[in-house]
């Protein structure tokens, strides 16, 4: 009788890898949702036609995070480019790149650069 293994076990130890033509397709969806405030890993799933589970994993696996932290990331590269940029308000431009509130991109900003993202603009705007 062979031992009984543990398939949840054995799939979590799966390396997940995309062809690249799906990690082309996954970029340019990701991409085009990106600035969705009701983004999830489900929805991104869904366009790419993938299980979440293994999309998340590829995160984890492949890109070295959580997908919610690379959205955010990705937001927060977009917002800086806008703040140096562009004279639109912090506040427009948190709505812009898909911030659900602008305390939460003023939080993620903050944690970033430590600085708020009125001052960051400041800063870059002297040295340039």
């Amino acid at each position: 009788m062979q031992p009984h293994s543990n398939t949840r076990q054995e799939e979590k130890t799966d390396i997940i890898i995309l062809s690249p033509p799906e990690e082309e397709q996954l970029a340019k969806h990701l991409k085009r949702m990106l600035n969705n405030p009701d983004l999830t890993l489900k929805m991104l799933a869904r366009e790419v036609g993938k299980n979440a589970t293994i999309l998340s994993r590829y995160f984890n696996q492949q890109l070295g995070v959580r997908f919610s932290d690379y959205v955010t990331a990705r937001r927060l590269d977009e917002a800086e480019v806008l703040l140096k940029d562009t004279d639109i308000t912090v506040i427009e431009i948190s709505e812009l790149v898909g911030f659900q509130t602008s305390s939460t991109f003023y939080q993620a900003f903050n944690a970033r650069h430590n600085l708020p993202p009125s001052q960051w603009r400041k800063k870059m705007n002297v040295e340039l």
